[in-house]
């Protein structure tokens, strides 16, 4: 949920809109045309901003995330534990929205 909520945050700042509103546009863009791609540039937000806090290669950052949703339970790297216990409601690190 943190890649979740810092891609979304941060399209939401570039629309000048609140985060709320940001995903309620998300949500009824995907409703209305079944389209993602607002949604999934969040995750990419998301994951360049983590990459950016923690130091790390996007690659790194986009590795452990499929790993931990092809896996489960995946050991992230130490970089990015440290981010992820720094943000609020991080729930334990999970980093996508099911």
């Amino acid at each position: 949920m943190a890649r979740t909520r810092l891609g979304v945050a941060a399209f939401a700042d570039q629309l000048a809109l609140t985060t709320e509103r940001t995903k309620a546009l998300i949500t009824a863009h995907f409703a209305a045309v079944h389209d993602d791609t607002p949604y999934a540039d969040c995750l990419k937000r998301g994951n360049v901003i983590l990459a950016g806090l923690s130091h790390l290669p996007v690659s790194r950052i986009e590795r452990w995330i499929k790993d931990e949703l092809d896996y489960g339970e995946s050991v992230c790297p130490p970089e990015l534990r440290r981010v992820l216990d720094s943000l609020p409601d991080t729930d334990s690190g999970r980093l996508f929205l099911i």
